[in-house]
């Protein structure tokens, strides 16, 4: 072989093995390229990389740097010891974590999982998952534990959302969940013994199955308007169970969206509602009508009397009020007896309504008082007048009729008192004033006639403003002082007292609050005059804690005016008020009327949830005049019920004030608020409510109202509450 051709030779077999490292360089490059490729995904990706020493602390070797951005925290601190792994884990957990990672080397498993809490940079914990295997270095042989992380937490809230979803469908209240078609999709079992609807029998079907009929198409189209627009509608709704019986329940229904917005479900949550709906009706129909003849009571009488007024106003047009008291009813009572003396109150009840026109109201305001009401009777006065005459010949004509009882026949007169509205009257209470006027003007004139009122105002408008501008004077020199009247428990302790004022006028002397309120509410001096009361209260219950004369049962109730509740600060008014004079919140109990509880509720309720919070109490007073605080009591922080003193008055005699006062008692308890008569004037009252659960009174029958003076000694003088003489130990 020639020398060329060997060299020849020579070149193509160094150009094959250079080829040759070009591949494996090539591939080392590539191979070296892909493990930086993966190195980096891991980096990015959700689960943190390490690699622990398993020395005591687990001395972290190697992290990825995707902690930075999981949990806050540099890779580099981590593995120069500058933070140690394991102060980071919850204290709660710790031990567990320990524990597990000793098992795991004790017993040569191939791995271990656990669940933890580690705090981020910023001091907020994370739920994490580890899963991690034991590792030998070929290098020297040392063992460490290698493996991942991940951040759990949204699992972990997502599995507690579930558990509560859990819980709530199992909840007393029914549940039902549908499509946005109204597909029901599930049911809880409260819905099945709500409805009788088994889940197997009604999931597939639209919720329109319930449907009652009762409502028309736009109250479905205001309900879904509502709905769409605001994402939630409650309210009450008569729905139709699987038996056909229709019902009344309370609905709250929610929408539920997907992330882009879109409706994906329906959840509705509603409680059948028929026995409040029973006990409504009969607190209704016991504390609007008289029992005895069925015609409206004062409290009614006076309600629609109240929104006639307004619309008369309003639309000038004159009413009359006929104020009909029966002649020498009493004498009938005496000697003919009780029962031929309601039956002749029936008889009057039911000619009287005979004579009215639909849309007058005849009521009967107690004993053998009766009052028509007659609106609309004309736009001009003369006319009226002349309309309400007719009015009055033919109720004397039929009442001159002989009352055919079934024993005896009688002939039974009445006087009548007229006054035609509106004439400037203030209120409703200066109508009927002025009607008993007018009312025993025709006694005085011989009986058995009828009389018309009617009386200048310009004496009683120069009055009001006199009173008024008194009472700017009053507000400045701080005339207007406090009385209290105790309220006492079944054992005749003293348990706390109501705040009554009185105007200490400087020529008049002590003058009552119904001769001077009414204009303070009007003209807005009762706010002034109410923080008055507040500070003087205070300041007297804490000399009384001071000297030991109540002890920590006592508590101090205060009536709160409409106008004062309504004021946007009130709420730091009052604390205001009361932390000024150094009394203690807990002691103070604040008195609501149901008129100012149901206007404006949702505020009611942020106002007294607030003062509540602080530790002040709230008593709902007069209860029973109305039955829309029934429909939301048990949504308002109440601690007491004040039974109405009109109920209690009769309590022992009367059986509609018996049932009225016993239901009220019963609610009041199973809602587990405290209860209160007021107007106990004597021991056979106080013993019926005894008996029936109410345990705390106020009356004549323990005091009246006292000075403070009187009262402090009051307070250092037990008595005897079954001693059946009215106790006033203050002369």
């Amino acid at each position: 072989m020639s020398d060329q051709n060997s060299k020849d030779l020579d070149n193509e077999y160094f150009g094959k093995l250079t080829k040759q490292m070009d591949v494996l360089l090539s591939d080392l490059l590539d191979t070296r390229t892909q493990l930086e490729q993966e190195r980096q995904l891991f980096e990015m990706g959700p689960a943190i990389i390490f690699r622990w020493g398993t020395a005591e602390d687990w001395p972290v070797e190697y992290v990825s740097t995707n902690i930075e951005t999981i949990l806050g925290y540099k890779a580099e601190d981590l593995i120069n010891g500058q933070l140690i792994f394991s102060t980071l884990i919850h204290p709660d957990d710790i031990d567990r974590v320990r524990q597990t990672a000793s098992d795991f080397l004790e017993h040569d498993e191939s791995f271990f999982e656990i669940e933890y809490r580690l705090i981020d940079s910023q001091g907020n914990y994370h739920w994490l998952f580890s899963h991690a295997m034991q590792a030998k270095s070929l290098k020297d042989g040392n063992k460490s534990f290698i493996g991942y992380v991940l951040d759990i937490s949204e699992r972990k809230k997502s599995d507690e959302q579930l558990k509560l979803a859990a819980t709530a469908m199992e909840s007393s209240v029914a549940i039902s969940i549908t499509d946005p078609e109204g597909t029901i999709l599930r049911i809880n079992e409260a819905f099945t013994e709500i409805t009788g609807y088994s889940s197997e029998e009604i999931i597939g079907r639209n919720s329109n199955i319930l449907s009652s009929g009762k409502h028309d198409k736009e109250f479905f189209k205001s309900l879904w308007s509502a709905l769409d627009r605001d994402g939630y509608w409650e309210g009450e709704i008569w729905n139709k169970k699987k038996d056909g019986e229709i019902y009344p329940e309370w609905i709250s229904m929610t929408v539920v969206k997907d992330s882009l917005g879109e409706v994906t479900h329906h959840v509705a949550t509603f409680q059948d509602i028929s026995e409040r709906k029973f006990a409504e009706e009969q607190i209704e129909l016991l504390a609007y009508f008289d029992p005895l003849t069925n015609l409206p009571n004062r409290r009614l009488y006076f309600d629609r009397l109240t929104q006639e007024l307004s619309h008369a106003r309003r639309t000038k047009n004159y009413g009359a009020v006929m104020f009909v008291d029966l002649d020498r009813f009493k004498q009938i009572n005496d000697s003919l007896g009780h029962a031929i003396g309601d039956e002749v109150l029936i008889e009057t009840a039911s000619r009287l309504s005979k004579i009215l026109r639909e849309g007058d109201t005849a009521s009967r305001l107690g004993g053998d008082e009766f009052v028509a009401l007659i609106p609309n009777l004309g736009t001009e006065l003369e006319p009226a007048f002349h309309n309400a005459g007719k009015v009055a010949e033919k109720l004397f004509a039929e009442l001159a009729k002989p009352y055919e009882l079934p024993e005896r026949e009688l002939i039974v007169t009445a006087s009548i008192g007229i006054i035609l509205f509106p004439d400037e009257q203030a209120t409703s209470e200066d109508v009927m004033k002025q009607a008993d006027m007018a009312m025993y003007r025709a006694k005085e004139s011989g009986r058995n006639s009828y009389h018309f009122y009617r009386p200048s105002m310009q004496q009683e408008i120069e009055d009001r403003y006199e009173l008024e501008q008194q009472l700017n004077i009053a507000i400045k020199e701080r005339q207007f002082v406090l009385h209290y009247q105790p309220k006492v428990d079944a054992q005749g302790q003293i348990v706390g007292a109501e705040t009554l004022v009185r105007w200490a006028h400087p020529k008049r002397g002590l003058v009552f609050p119904d001769e001077f309120i009414s204009i303070a509410e009007s003209s807005q001096l009762i706010v002034p005059i109410s923080e008055q009361i507040i500070q003087v209260a205070a300041e007297d219950l804490s000399r009384w804690c001071e000297q030991g004369l109540v002890d920590e049962k006592f508590v101090l109730s205060i009536n709160i005016s409409a106008t004062h509740f309504s004021m946007d600060e009130f709420e730091e008014s009052v604390v205001g008020n009361l932390v000024l004079k150094g009394a203690e919140l807990s002691r103070i109990e604040l008195e609501l009327t149901e008129g100012v509880v149901i206007k404006d509720f949702d505020k009611t309720i942020e106002k007294m949830s607030a003062l509540s919070e602080l530790g002040i109490r709230f008593s709902i007073d007069d209860f029973g005049t109305g039955y829309s605080s029934l429909q939301y009591l048990h949504r308002l922080p109440i601690n007491t019920l004040k039974i109405d003193r009109a109920f209690v008055k009769d309590v022992v005699t009367d059986s509609g004030s018996q049932v009225i006062t016993k239901t009220i008692i019963s609610m009041g308890r199973n809602l587990g608020l405290e209860l209160i008569a007021e107007g106990v004037e004597d021991t056979s009252q106080r013993k019926f409510l005894e008996a029936h659960g109410c345990f705390q009174y106020q009356g004549y029958l323990f005091s009246r109202p006292l000075s403070e003076p009187d009262f402090c000694v009051f307070l250092k003088h037990p008595f005897d509450i079954d001693d059946e003489s009215i106790v006033q130990p203050i002369g």
